[in-house]
């Protein structure tokens, strides 16, 4: 599985913030470096694409493959396949030792729909998640929370590509709007924070140091024909002097666009007891002795 480094990362925007260009004219060496660093970015995020292609012809073959596992003829389930109905929607799949686990499908009733791996009756693996606005979701999960290597695809057509934790963007990504921005770089609790580059539609372009949705650190602003409109230190959004960084520019600055917000996965009904049950069993407790009742209380 492909992952970007972050050395490899911080390395190539060094030559951004050693670099000096003077009154404004970029000199060959400027250009010729940068060039590198933005085609090693996206050289990068264009494997991290091709990767995501390849979960999703996944998730397609293990959806659509016959379980090997006997069909769940009794209750409760071990080591079968079957479906159970719940308060929230129903379930499709294999299961072992009565939890959902393996291979599977749960339909919500609201409308949402999982399908792919579950652990011990949580979605946790490669999987894909259609929420019931629209919005899918292709990629890992653990704790069946959105977690690892995914793709989100919007249902206003935006999409992001990248690594997640603990259900939120972290690491590195790449948001791509309807209306042609995009960001690539990195992102730290579903926001844009460390390096990236963000491209506006109109072709104007910033590449430097993000943080918390706003330009934050050293970066270059520049005009869709290269030239550099801003180039220094930038505060939460705005321009600073570097002779004095306490004095911001008051210069117009495009503004970032938001990021489309994510609903959380609905929570799956789960079966406490049946959880204790497996617990009390693997402390090595014999079922209906007195020390499992005992544990089960």
């Amino acid at each position: 599985m492909y992952s970007l480094g972050s050395s490899s990362w911080q390395y190539r925007f060094s030559t951004v913030h050693e670099l000096k260009v003077k009154d404004g004219v970029k000199g060959g060496s400027f250009r010729t470096q940068l060039s590198q660093s933005i085609i090693g970015l996206r050289a990068s995020l264009i494997t991290l694409k091709k990767t995501f292609i390849t979960f999703s012809l996944f998730i397609s073959c293990i959806t659509f493959a016959q379980s090997n596992l006997p069909y769940c003829s009794s209750r409760p389930f071990y080591n079968c396949y079957g479906g159970k109905k719940y308060d929230n929607g129903k379930y499709l799949g294999e299961w072992l030792n009565n939890l959902r686990h393996g291979q599977g499908t749960f339909v919500f009733s609201n409308g949402s729909k999982y399908v792919g791996q579950w652990l011990n009756d949580q979605y946790d693996g490669q999987g894909t998640f259609t929420f019931a606005n629209g919005d899918t979701y292709v990629g890992q999960f653990k704790h069946a929370k959105l977690d690892g290597q995914g793709t989100y695809l919007f249902a206003n057509g935006n999409t992001y590509v990248g690594q997640w934790q603990d259900g939120n963007k972290n690491g590195q990504g790449e948001f791509s709007f309807t209306g042609g921005a995009k960001y690539e770089g990195q992102f730290r609790a579903d926001n844009y924070n460390g390096q990236g580059i963000f491209t506006f539609a109109n072709g104007d372009k910033y590449v430097g140091e993000f943080k918390d949705d706003n330009y934050d650190g050293y970066g270059t602003l520049y005009y869709a024909d290269g030239t550099i409109y801003q180039q220094g230190n930038w505060r939460n959004g705005n321009f600073v002097k570097e002779q004095n960084p306490s004095t911001v520019i008051s210069a117009e600055v495009p503004q970032l666009p938001a990021i489309t917000s994510i609903p959380k996965p609905p929570a799956i009904t789960s079966n406490p007891q049946e959880i204790k049950r497996q617990k009390c069993i693997s402390l090595g407790l014999a079922p209906g002795s007195k020390d499992f009742q005992q544990c089960m209380n």
